[in-house]
This record gives C-alpha cells, sequence and structure tokens, in this order.
C-alpha cells in the first residue's frame, strides 16, 4: 500500500514537471477548452492542443483562466497574454500572467 502511495506521489511530480516543460518550450496560441479540480487542489486548464496548465494553491485565485480564452505565449517563456471573448464574438487582452515554476 506504502508503495502505491509513493509511485502515485512520485508519477504526479514527474508529470507536472514535464507539464511545465512542455508549456515552457511552447509557443502558444490556443484556446482553453476544459477545466478540471482535483479536490480542490490543483485546477488544469486544457488547451485545444492539449497543452495542460495546473494551477494549484495561490495561484489558483491570483489567475483568472476561463473556458473559452485565448492563451497567447512565446516559446522558451513562462509568461502569457491572456485575450477573453466579448458577446459579439471578438477578442480583447484581458491580462498577461507569469506562470511560475516550481
Amino acid at each position: 500500500m506504502v508503495s502505491v502511495f509513493l509511485f502515485l506521489v512520485l508519477y504526479s511530480r514527474i508529470e507536472g514537471e514535464r507539464r511545465i516543460k512542455d508549456f515552457y518550450n511552447s509557443g502558444l496560441k490556443n484556446t482553453i477548452v476544459k477545466r478540471s479540480n482535483w479536490q480542490m487542489r490543483v485546477v488544469t486548464f486544457v488547451l485545444d492542443n492539449k497543452i495542460k496548465i495546473d494551477l494549484s494553491g495561490s495561484e489558483m485565485k491570483k489567475f483568472d483562466l476561463r473556458i473559452g480564452d485565448s492563451i497567447v505565449k512565446k516559446p522558451k517563456s513562462y509568461i502569457f497574454e491572456v485575450y477573453r471573448k466579448r458577446k459579439n464574438g471578438a477578442y480583447y487582452f484581458f491580462r498577461e500572467y507569469k506562470l511560475k515554476p516550481e
């Protein structure tokens, strides 16, 4: 039982590091298509290209992201811009964020 727990902890740590690396290396111009919560500890936003943005702790409160937001980011950067859609369908610049790796 302990080995299963240790495996899950190790797996989630490795997976989180891989997601941060994928996010950092990718140039993005994509839309958030899905949001999921894991026991209110981690919120994951999935982009239409399958890149995932995981937020936990204080980041969950600081980042105002929604399904339908457009994410624009240059490669090799943690800084990204969020564009939000108006009722008429046009996007406007909403905010810039910096995802901080652990």
